[in-house]
């Protein structure tokens, strides 16, 4: 919770305040959610684990229906391995098998800062995509099994929609991980995330245009 008011504060000083005759504006948008995570890619047979992200977004009008949105937030994500299971023949029947089955669960803390253009279709409604960058904060691997990653860091491609209730934002994204965190498994990490934020509106570009200090000579007839 204190590295989520201090985001917060880090991002307000670039507020002013907002005037009628302003077009576009930044907004600083605080926002917590819950996230949906797990590992794909060869010999890996993992679940969705759920987990909780907070950050602080930076979002810019940009000219027409178009914007930009930088971010900064902590997600907790990981993977529930599925029951790993092993078929072992039994000494002297060749049609009976062992079957032993174990679950564990992954839980890898990242701090990721997404960059996205964003485009309004429609009034209220903001699809956006772009690129993010995530740097794990400790191991991430289950006490009792190891999954052989080296990679510490996570880029991914986040995909998603918000829809704006007057100052609330309702977030949703899902990041398809490009980062192989385990060459022996190829393991990708991706994530579903849904967030509910607040926007605070700073107003910054005015709607006029400045005008032009030089003009062409009339030309009489």
């Amino acid at each position: 919770m204190k590295h989520f008011i201090l985001l917060t504060l880090l991002f307000l000083p670039l507020c002013v305040s907002a005037q009628e005759e302003e077009k576009n504006y930044y907004y600083i948008i605080p926002r917590a959610g819950v996230t949906f995570s797990t590992m794909t890619g060869k010999a890996v047979d993992a679940k969705m684990r759920p987990g909780f992200m907070a950050g602080v977004d930076f979002d810019a009008d940009l000219k027409g229906p178009w914007g930009f949105r930088a971010g900064l937030y902590f997600a907790s994500l990981g993977a529930k391995d599925a029951a790993s299971v092993e078929y072992q023949q039994i000494a002297g029947r060749l049609d009976t098998y062992k079957v032993y089955s174990e679950r564990h669960d992954w839980v890898m803390p990242y701090l990721n800062i997404p960059l996205q253009m964003v485009w309004h279709p429609v009034k209220n409604l903001s699809v956006m995509t772009g690129f993010q960058f995530g740097f794990r904060l400790n191991g991430g691997n289950d006490k009792k099994h190891h999954y052989g990653t080296s990679n510490n860091s996570w880029a991914s491609i986040p995909v998603g929609a918000s829809y704006d209730f007057g100052p609330l934002m309702l977030d949703v994204h899902y990041n398809f991980g490009l980062t192989v965190l385990s060459d022996s498994k190829e393991q990708h990490l991706n994530a579903l995330m849904v967030s509910l934020g607040y926007k605070i509106k700073c107003g910054i570009f005015k709607n006029k245009k400045p005008e032009s200090k030089f003009h062409l000579p009339e030309i009489g007839h």
